[in-house]
C-alpha cells in the first residue's frame, strides 16, 4: 500500500481503495496513483461500458471485497449515465473518473500532486442571485467559517458585487472546499450573470480546488451537442481534484433537504474525506424514507478523488 500523504487526513481509518480501469491505465499510471492514493488493488473491467451504463452489474472478485471505496476510470461515450443506482451500491462507495484520453488522467494526477504540495486552507461559497439560494449560501458560509475557526478563510463573493471574470480570478487561486448553490446547466451556472468554462480558462490555475460541491442541476450532464459537462472539464484539466454534482435536473425542495443534511454533517464532523461525508449523507437520506429526496439524491455523482479531505 502507498504511504499516507499528509494532505488526506483520514487515510488511517480508510478501508483501502480498489481502482477499476482498463489494463493500460494501470500500466501507465499505477505508480503515480499509488504514490498519491491508498490503492489496495486494481481490477480490470472486462467490458468497459460505453453506450450503456452497466456498473451496477459489476461485481469485484472475492479478494477485493474488503475494499469498500472504488474508483472507476470510465471512457467517455456520447453521453453520461441517464440511469444510475446511486453512489453507494451493495455497501460499496463508488467514485468515477470519465476521460477522453490518457492526457486527461495525466493532468488530474498533476493536480493531485500540486494539491499535495500546497494544500490550500481556504474555502469559497458561491450563489445565484435569488433569495433562497443566497440564504442557503449564507448558512453554508457561516458553518464553514465556524468549522475552520477563522472566518477570514471562507470567502462568499456575492453575485451582485462580483463579475464572472472576477469570480474566475478568485477560483483560479484554488480552495480546500468550494460550494455553489443556484441554477445550473451543462455549460455552466446561471449565477454571476452566466458563469461559463471560458471564465475559468481565462486564468491560470495557481492552486487546484480540492472538493467542490455543486448544489444545482446538470453540472455533469452532456449538452445537446454532446459537449463535456462544465464540472467535468474542471476535473479533466487538473484544476479540480474532486466534486459532488448532479447529472440531471434537481427539484428545489428535495435539494433543500439535501443541503440541510450537508450542513448538519459538516457542522458535526470537523475532519472529513469526501467518501465519508457522502456515506453519511446517503445513510441519513435513506432514514428519511422520502422517495422524492432519494430519487433526486441518486442523480448526484462523485467524480475524482473520493478520499479528498476538507
Amino acid at each position: 500500500m502507498a504511504t499516507i500523504p499528509r494532505f488526506c487526513k483520514n487515510y488511517l481509518t480508510l478501508v483501502s481503495l480498489l481502482v477499476v480501469s482498463h489494463p493500460d491505465i494501470k500500466k501507465e499510471f499505477s505508480a503515480s496513483i499509488e504514490a498519491l492514493l491508498p490503492v489496495k488493488n486494481w481490477h480490470s473491467l472486462k467490458a468497459l461500458p460505453l453506450n450503456t451504463f452497466e456498473l451496477n452489474k459489476f461485481k469485484p472478485d472475492p479478494v477485493d471485497t474488503p475494499c469498500k471505496v472504488h474508483l472507476y476510470f470510465i471512457p467517455l461515450a456520447a453521453s453520461l449515465p441517464d440511469k444510475f443506482e446511486g453512489m453507494v451500491f451493495a455497501g460499496v462507495f463508488r467514485s468515477f473518473f470519465f476521460y477522453n484520453t490518457f492526457k486527461d488522467i495525466e493532468r488530474w494526477i498533476l493536480g493531485l500532486e500540486k494539491f499535495k504540495n500546497s494544500k490550500p486552507q481556504n474555502g469559497l461559497v458561491m450563489s445565484m442571485m435569488k433569495p433562497f439560494y443566497l440564504k442557503w449560501a449564507d448558512k453554508i458560509c457561516t458553518k464553514l467559517q465556524s468549522r475552520s475557526g477563522d472566518a477570514k478563510k471562507i470567502q462568499m463573493p456575492l453575485p451582485e458585487d462580483t463579475t464572472k471574470d472576477e469570480l474566475g480570478k478568485i477560483l483560479s487561486t484554488g480552495a480546500e472546499i468550494a460550494v455553489y448553490t443556484g441554477h445550473g446547466r451543462s455549460r455552466g451556472w446561471s449565477g454571476y450573470r452566466g458563469f461559463r468554462w471560458s471564465n475559468v480558462q481565462a486564468f491560470e490555475q495557481t492552486e487546484p480546488i480540492g472538493a467542490f460541491f455543486s448544489f444545482s442541476c446538470e453540472s455533469l450532464s452532456m449538452d445537446r451537442e454532446n459537449k463535456l459537462p462544465f464540472l467535468l472539464k474542471w476535473i479533466l484539466s487538473g484544476r479540480m481534484i474532486s466534486s459532488l454534482a448532479a447529472y440531471g435536473s434537481i427539484k428545489i425542495r428535495p435539494l433543500e433537504k439535501i443541503v440541510d443534511l450537508f450542513l448538519k454533517e459538516i457542522e458535526e464532523n470537523k475532519d472529513l474525506a469526501l467518501y465519508e461525508l457522502i456515506l453519511k449523507l446517503d445513510s441519513k437520506i435513506l432514514e428519511l424514507d422520502q422517495e422524492e429526496v432519494r430519487s433526486n439524491w441518486k442523480k448526484f455523482l462523485c467524480i475524482g478523488n473520493p478520499m479528498q479531505s476538507f
